[in-house]
């Protein structure tokens, strides 16, 4: 799931703080489906990633990306994007957002 997001830096401490407890286990039924999460600080838009081991899980995959724009309500622009390993792999792949929130 990746997120490109442009903020001034006390937003985004806010917001790495938040993803931090989240995936810290407050993602309740999802907690055991994140295996990693990255922050990447950009010059025009940062990027926040969060991993999950199977591609397959549509449901906990769009259950871990509610609870996150639920947490975050204050952004309610945000888009969302979950894409597996291998589209991110190929860049050119036209379909290669698998679910957008």
């Amino acid at each position: 799931m990746n997120l490109l997001v442009c903020w001034n830096s006390s937003k985004l401490q806010i917001f790495s703080e938040q993803i931090l407890l989240i995936i810290g286990g407050e993602l309740d039924d999802f907690a055991n489906e994140v295996c990693g999460a990255i922050l990447n600080v950009r010059a025009r838009c940062d990027k926040i990633a969060v991993w999950t081991p199977n591609v397959n899980k549509a449901n906990e995959i769009l259950g871990i990306g509610r609870k996150l724009k639920d947490c975050f309500n204050y952004e309610k622009k945000l888009k969302f994007n979950y894409e597996s390993h291998e589209s991110v792999e190929k860049k050119s792949s036209k379909n290669r957002y698998l679910h957008t929130l």
